[in-house]
């Protein structure tokens, strides 16, 4: 498992450093939609700069379905994201705080 861990740090800081990925939203949803890759038992959006920032009339929504997923408050909106199955999610999708 630790090998595993400093695999994902060794090839996700550098990407981080340079701009290649980015961990946070934009300021409004892209018009391409995220999509949730899954691995084994862990699923993770393919881009959170696709969010945008959530909206203050759905910050209580996404926060519960963070909650609800024992994730920290919802920090990214989009409201046509794709599952991992490449079908839409029906409603909201949130960008959850791992924190």
């Amino acid at each position: 498992m630790a090998k595993i861990k400093a695999a994902i740090l060794l090839t996700v800081i550098p990407l981080l450093t340079t701009g290649c990925i980015s961990l946070s939203p934009s300021e409004k949803p892209s018009a391409t939609s995220p999509q949730l890759q899954s691995s084994g038992r862990t699923s993770l959006w393919n881009d959170a700069s696709l969010f945008g920032k959530v909206p203050s009339t759905l910050q209580h929504e996404g926060d519960v379905k963070c909650a609800a997923m024992h994730k920290g408050p919802a920090i990214g909106y989009h409201p046509h994201a794709k599952k991992s199955d490449g079908s839409y999610f029906q409603g909201n999708a949130y960008l959850c705080s791992i924190i």
